[in-house]
């Protein structure tokens, strides 16, 4: 419900799922009513496919937002991330696309929202599975090795441990990464 306060084009740039996921997580932080349409339109099959959708269900599962048009195929999704409920309870939150979809780049749309609106609840588990190491993605080293010290430097201590590792050319397998955040100082957070 709502009216559509940010209305995003998704085919800019190369046109891929990148616009798509930090749409929704922007969305989600600054509380916006984000609609994105031309979802992956520079692609061969354009629309949202399994592991797209796995991501936005998990950030909206993550502050309890209200996803529309949120398919496989669909073209368009939106977004209510006004007045979202941020639950002090722990939990463990699962994003399973049944496929080596990239869990780097679930990651990359899931930890600032983690980190910044959820990491209070300080049990919060995300339990990524897909693949960890995914052709024209970075793989679960570089966000070990890389993203997690590079946040960490910003304050943001990340619990990042690699469960199963599968690569995307092993069909029916998947990888399964567990991430948790310790919550930032309240300065940080945002409100």
């Amino acid at each position: 419900g709502g009216e559509v306060g940010v209305e995003i084009d998704g085919s800019q740039l190369e046109g891929g799922g990148q616009i798509l996921r930090l749409s929704l997580g922007l969305a989600l932080l600054t509380q916006q009513h984000v609609k994105v349409h031309s979802i992956r339109k520079g692609r061969a099959k354009p629309g949202l496919a399994r592991q797209h959708l796995c991501g936005a269900e998990l950030l909206s599962d993550m502050n309890f937002a209200e996803l529309s048009q949120a398919h496989v195929g669909s073209t368009e999704l939106t977004i209510n991330g006004i007045g979202t409920y941020i639950s002090a309870a722990p939990r463990t939150l699962i994003a399973d696309p049944g496929s080596a979809g990239a869990i780097t780049l679930v990651l990359q749309a899931a930890l600032p929202v983690l980190a910044l609106t959820y990491g209070h609840a300080r049990d919060t588990t995300l339990v990524l599975r897909g693949g960890t190491n995914v052709n024209f993605s970075p793989s679960i080293d570089f966000a070990s090795m890389v993203h997690v010290p590079l946040l960490e430097r910003f304050g943001v201590p990340v619990h990042l441990t690699t469960v199963a590792r599968r690569f995307n050319t092993q069909h029916g397998e998947q990888g399964e990464v567990h991430v948790s955040v310790t919550p930032p100082p309240d300065a940080m957070r945002l409100k």
